[in-house]
């Protein structure tokens, strides 16, 4: 499945295959991007850190918001615990925010090639490949075991190892965005299927092989209420 970074919540989406990997698949795709993620050009980010951060945060509140407003609803799985810790991912952002403003500049490099990560700085990518794929569950060894295997390919800068644990906080920040945009997206997809009228329903399930699953599975639902 790829997960796209999109919507009224969001803008320059990232793309990233949200496969779940175990330590020796980790190694292995580790090694097959070093060849794909590639750049010289080294690039003070800390601005576009801001900027992101802040970006990201924004959506992750405004959705917590919005799902605040309607916690007598039903709510997708998982919407729980985005309202049990929004406090905590608040607490990271605003330290985020504070360790960033205080660094003079972050000179790392940028991926120069074509493709959604092109601009980007090659170490958040990273990050947030390594988050993505171990479903934000980081270890020490998933660490190692993937960056090492980038660097077959690729060799990290000094810079970059420094700067690691940074970029992996704020591409958590982002996991937990990509996390509350696909609840929302349910969310409304569920508001949607419930006020549809089944009145004609041959017309509704005319519409079946257009619908995603969510929809499909909401339309199923509202059928069985119904008889």
């Amino acid at each position: 499945m790829w997960s796209i970074f999109k919507s009224k919540y969001n803008r320059n989406p990232i793309i990233i295959k949200d496969i779940v990997l175990d330590e020796d698949r980790l190694v292995q795709y580790g090694e097959q991007i070093g060849g794909m993620y590639k750049g010289d050009k080294k690039v003070n980010v800390k601005r576009f850190l801001l900027n992101r951060l802040d970006d990201n945060f924004k959506t992750i509140e405004k959705i917590y918001l919005d799902f605040n407003r309607n916690v007598y609803k039903e709510l997708p799985k998982g919407t729980e615990w985005l309202l049990d810790n929004f406090y905590i991912i608040e607490l990271i952002y605003k330290q985020l925010k504070l360790e960033l403003k205080e660094e003079k500049n972050i000179k790392v490099r940028i991926i120069e090639k074509g493709g959604p990560s092109k601009g980007y700085p090659l170490i958040y990518i990273l990050a947030l490949e390594l988050i993505s794929h171990t479903s934000g569950k980081i270890k020490e060894d998933n660490i190692k075991g993937f960056l090492n295997g980038f660097q077959k390919e690729e060799i990290l800068t000094l810079e970059e190892i420094y700067h690691l644990p940074t970029f992996l906080a704020l591409s958590l920040i982002e996991y937990i965005r990509e996390i509350s945009f696909n609840l929302m997206n349910t969310y409304m997809i569920w508001e949607k299927m419930d006020k549809a009228q089944l009145v004609d329903l041959g017309i509704l399930l005319e519409e079946v092989p257009n619908m995603d699953s969510r929809e499909i599975e909401r339309l199923i639902r509202k059928i069985r209420k119904k008889r």
